[in-house]
């Protein structure tokens, strides 16, 4: 069985906008877009926290 690949590939279409190939791709791999951005602010979100407890600390 031959894999698709490039502009006949079901997985991500070739004609969809650069941003839904973006979340087309983190679901191929099992990756939930949300989970990644909320992850990525509340480590940001604690860095701050830290920085702001060693000032008044």
């Amino acid at each position: 069985m031959k894999i698709p690949e490039g502009q006949h590939c079901p997985v991500i279409p070739a004609h969809l906008p650069w941003y839904r190939k973006v979340a087309l791709t983190f679901f191929r791999f099992g990756v939930c877009p949300l989970c990644i951005t909320m992850s990525v602010s509340y480590s940001i979100g604690r860095w701050f926290r830290e920085r702001k407890n060693k000032r008044t600390g």
